[in-house]
Parts: C-alpha cells; sequence; structure tokens
C-alpha cells in the first residue's frame, strides 16, 4: 500500500488499485501472463490472507473491499 492505494495483483492475468480512503476501484490493468506465481506465506507469524481468482467484476471486487474495509488496519503514520 502506497499513499492510500493498495495495488493487489491478481491470479487471472492483471493488477487491482483500490483507493482505501473511499473504496473505491482506481484502476485494473491486464498483463499476458499471471503475475501472482506463489501462495502467501503460511508459516509461523504470517497474517491471514484472501485469495481472489476472479477479479473481472468491479461490482464484486467493491463489495469484497467495502466488506473487509473495517478490518484492515491503520495506515502507519509518517516519519
Amino acid at each position: 500500500m502506497i499513499d492510500g492505494v493498495a495495488y493487489i495483483p491478481t491470479a487471472n492475468k492483471g493488477m487491482v488499485a483500490f483507493d482505501t480512503e473511499n473504496k473505491e476501484i482506481l484502476w485494473s490493468f491486464e498483463t499476458d501472463d499471471s503475475i501472482l506465481f506463489t501462495a502467501p506465506y503460511v508459516g509461523k507469524g504470517a497474517k491471514e490472507m484472501l485469495s481472489v481468482d476472479d477479479v473481472d467484476s468491479k461490482d464484486f471486487l467493491t463489495q469484497l473491499f467495502n466488506a473487509m474495509y473495517d478490518e484492515l488496519p491503520e495506515p502507519k503514520k509518517k516519519k
């Protein structure tokens, strides 16, 4: 996350950017190949993760982001 924007790689050839303040999808970008190749780290101390394989529906992604928004951590204070 950079400056209030969450950048999320997808397993189906793309990248999505969310505005974490107003919960809107800013843009999505299709790539030639999947840019998400490995499963997230699940070892000791790993945080709970959510894998989304289908990001073709902007409405679905918006609903998903809205559903989990309240559980996102507070942004770190800038130094």
